[in-house]
């Protein structure tokens, strides 16, 4: 179970890579075998590089 720190932690580098949409951003997020679901019944998209390459190509909308 991952405690309180490393979660909100988790939390701060997701909403760094959703503002500034930076490959190295987003990339820190994922190990090399994560996979990242965007909605329910789609499939996840799989691995560090080709989550970072999705978000590429569909950006986060930036806050503000």
């Amino acid at each position: 179970m991952a405690d309180l720190s490393r979660v909100t932690t988790w939390i701060d580098g997701y909403v760094q890579a959703w503002n500034s949409n930076d490959p190295a951003h987003i990339g820190a997020l994922f190990t090399e075998d994560a996979e990242y679901c965007t909605a329910p019944f789609r499939p996840p998209w799989r691995g560090r590089d080709r989550i970072v390459e999705w978000w590429m190509e569909h950006p986060a909308a930036p806050a503000g």
